[in-house]
């Protein structure tokens, strides 16, 4: 199930479209063509003899994987304010903490605040899920060399995503995770580990 969440958008100001992207539509390209064959070749596996349970989802499938690509190329589209702030939510183990953070798509810097400490980064380096809620590119879920998942199943209804992804080591252990479109954004991140939900996001104008 997505989560509750809401937003507030300026409907007055737009960033300068010849602000640095830092190479963020190379490497979104570049994650939609690995996260393409990878979903084609979980398709592939599914419709021969051992096919691949996705739960409630069904089995893989070339609809899904339209669907998939679908969700990257809406990843690939410039965000109208790359600036983007946000209240999460993370459970583990029975507990639930809430933290406040900030992205920016553009230079990739990001910052993260709870009730104890603030923790900030640089670009290309580690981003935690609770952050890359805001910029979905960054959680590890694209079937890249550096992730730990590879997406087998995606749905859309409307604007929204919801894709299931399979552990690359154990799969079957899966994630799921939900997207806003008119956004761009994540907004749950489920493992069996865990739970990182967008309570509510809003851009920074």
């Amino acid at each position: 199930m997505s989560a509750s969440y809401s937003n507030s958008e300026s409907t007055t100001t737009r960033t300068c479209p010849n602000a640095p992207r830092q190479g963020i539509g190379q490497q979104t390209r570049c994650l939609a063509r690995s996260a393409t064959a990878k979903t084609a070749a979980s398709a592939t596996r599914s419709l021969g003899a051992r096919p691949v349970d996705v739960g409630t989802f069904g089995l893989v499938d070339t609809a899904s994987l339209s669907e998939t690509v679908s969700l990257l190329q809406l990843l690939l589209e410039r965000p109208r304010f790359h600036r983007r702030r946000g209240t999460v939510t993370v459970t583990a183990a029975g507990d639930a903490m809430t933290v406040e953070v900030v992205m920016d798509r553009w230079t990739g810097r990001w910052e993260l605040r709870d009730e104890e400490r603030v923790l900030s980064g640089e670009p290309g380096r580690y981003v935690p899920p609770a952050v890359a809620l805001l910029a979905p590119e960054h959680l590890p879920v694209w079937g890249r060399s550096h992730d730990s998942w590879d997406p087998v199943h995606t749905e859309r209804r409307g604007q929204e995503f919801t894709m299931i992804a399979a552990n690359r080591y154990n799969p079957v252990v899966q994630c799921e995770v939900s997207f806003d479109a008119r956004y761009l954004v994540a907004t749950t991140f489920k493992t069996p580990a865990e739970s990182v939900d967008l309570v509510q996001q809003s851009a920074i104008v």
